[in-house]
């Protein structure tokens, strides 16, 4: 008899068994894999909002430097005409096309604001005036006031020609900005506002830097009110503001909003980029930023669809059948790890670069490097202008002027670091003070003889160093081709104060230009082809003065020059 054949229930239990466990383990793993899919898909949403987060950062940065620029651009001529406004305006607006608009606001006080209304009915038209608004818009004559913050130069004036003559400080909110940024000596942003000019429903900000006669502000609050000139506003529409801003990064599934922390009417921006059916709380991260006064926020929002799309292959692949299972859970691990990995060597390096940004944004906000993209411009505008053989000796002139910027910036930002810097002032042995200054003019230190011992000091050493080092820089310097340098330096007490003198053979210095080589940017005419910028002296005499001493030079032309310092005695 032929062998007898398993029972069909057997078989099919076998089947079913087989089938169910493997069906059963498929699901469970694609479960697992889909979970596992979710938390990766979270965190590169998270990582995605930080990196829009430090691009949004990064623009405003950008802006700081706009309004440092112009803060500079004021400082080389003391003045500011409609043209050099334009001029200084095409520049930043080219690169900065999410600006709305660049203003000039003067400080005028009550008895002068009919001589700039006087003045602006010749530049701009009879039509030009000093208004302001009521609360429902529209356009009223100024109350009394004891000063006035006209909206003078506007660029672009077309679609801005609302605010022009617009008195900015004609709203209790406004005006408290324009005098926080005017006492503050910094740059201050407003709340957010409905501009004048608008005519969407979009919000927008004014970024306001006050500018004052000299290129850095007083120190004290009363000094600042009294050398205000006036303030240059950045306009910015948030909206054109966050697309320029974001336009070269993926957004795709967030929904996006920008909010004021501290202002009563937050909002500043609203995305709805992230699908319709978006549950808020599905994803939610946040981000801040800083401009100028103020804390900025961004809510990232993601629904949970938008997610689920996102990752709906991704444990598709384990349900072909229990036979591929084990090589799938093998890929997985192994793509896994691959991806944990270098999500932590991401998220390490983010890390460095987060905090590199930082420093970077800090050091930003003091970069005087913006003149140099001005010139620049300047020179590209020139090159089309029609000019004669004068003008044209001008632009050539400017690429010399360039090559020399990079020591003006870092002269300008000792001069800057001077005015914050905060040292103790001790007994300085002046000997190791002038040794650490010769030490850097090793190769013409034989050129300097030191009269005896120098007697000490009250100061602080590392300032100390930098007096003669530009001192005795500056005596060889300006030292002409055909004579050896003889530079001596020596030391005496008088009374409770010793002072300190530097010797040269110079070319001297005529009697009335003694007192002026020490302001910032003096070059003398008879200094020739000598490099040199005209700062170290004005850093030399700040160092001094801040130790509470005094700077002086006695000289005449040809006969060399005694530059001579005190300080109180050690």
């Amino acid at each position: 008899m032929p062998p007898a054949r398993p029972s069909l229930s057997r078989v099919t239990l076998q089947y079913l068994v087989v089938g169910v466990v493997g069906l059963l383990s498929s699901f469970m793993l694609a479960d697992y894999v889909r979970d596992q899919s979710r938390m990766e898909a979270v965190l590169r949403l998270e990582q995605r909002a930080q990196q829009l987060t430090v691009a949004v950062q990064q623009s405003i940065s950008a802006k700081l430097q706009v309004l440092q620029a112009f803060q500079a651009f004021y400082a080389v001529g003391q003045r500011i005409t409609l043209d050099e406004f334009k001029k200084f305006a095409v520049v930043t607006l080219t690169y900065h096309p999410d600006i709305q608009a660049l203003q000039w606001i003067p400080l005028v006080p009550a008895d002068q604001l009919d001589g700039l209304i006087a003045e602006g009915r010749d530049q701009f038209g009879a039509d030009f005036d000093v208004f302001e608004r009521d609360s429902a818009g529209a356009r009223q004559p100024l109350q009394v006031r004891p000063y006035y913050f006209p909206i003078y130069y506007i660029e672009p004036m077309a679609g801005n020609e609302a605010a022009h003559g617009l008195d900015a400080g004609f709203e209790p909110v406004r005006r408290a900005i324009l005098t926080e940024a005017w006492y503050s000596g910094k740059a201050t942003v407003s709340t957010p506002i409905r501009l004048v000019q608008e005519t969407s429903d979009q919000s927008g900000v004014l970024l306001y830097q006050p500018i004052y006669r000299d290129i850095f502000p007083p120190e004290d609050e009363a000094g600042r009110v009294k050398t205000l000139v006036g303030l240059v506003p950045v306009v910015l529409r948030t909206g054109d503001f966050m697309a320029a801003s974001l336009k070269d990064f993926d957004t795709g599934g967030f929904s996006i909003t920008l909010y004021d922390v501290d202002a009563p009417d937050r909002l500043l921006y609203q995305s709805h980029t992230a699908d319709d059916s978006m549950s808020a709380g599905d994803f939610h991260t946040t981000g801040a930023v800083t401009v100028a006064n103020r804390r900025w926020v961004l809510d990232f929002d993601t629904s949970a669809a938008f997610i689920d799309e996102s990752i709906y292959f991704s444990g598709l692949i384990t349900r072909v059948g229990v036979l591929l299972m084990t090589a799938v859970a093998l890929f997985y691990l192994y793509q896994r790890n691959h991806n944990e990995a270098a999500l932590r060597r991401y998220a390490a390096t983010l890390e460095v670069t987060n905090k590199e940004l930082d420093a970077y944004n800090h050091t930003i906000a003091h970069d005087l490097k913006s003149p140099l993209a001005i010139v620049n411009g300047y020179a590209y505008l020139l090159m089309d202008e029609p000019l004669s053989d004068e003008g044209r000796k001008m632009v050539d002139t400017v690429a010399m002027v360039t090559h020399n910027m990079a020591d003006m910036i870092d002269d300008l930002l000792k001069l800057a670091s001077l005015r914050n810097a905060e040292a103790s002032v001790t007994r300085v042995d002046m000997g190791v003070a002038l040794e650490s200054a010769l030490q850097r003019i090793e190769d013409r230190r034989q050129f300097v003889t030191v009269e005896g011992d120098l007697p000490p000091a009250l100061g602080h050493a590392p300032w100390l160093t930098e007096v003669f080092a530009n001192l005795i820089n500056n005596a060889l310097k300006y030292t002409p081709a055909d004579r050896t340098p003889d530079i001596r330096v020596r030391g005496m007490v008088q009374g409770t104060m010793v002072r300190y003198e530097v010797q040269d053979n110079g070319v001297g210095i005529a009697a009335e230009d003694r007192q002026r080589i020490f302001e910032l940017f003096t070059r003398l005419p008879n200094e020739g082809t000598a490099k040199g910028l005209g700062i170290g002296l004005s850093i030399v005499r700040r160092v001094v003065e801040r130790l509470g001493g005094q700077i002086g030079v006695d000289s005449a032309p040809g006969q060399g020059s005694t530059f001579w310092f005190t300080l109180r005695g050690g």
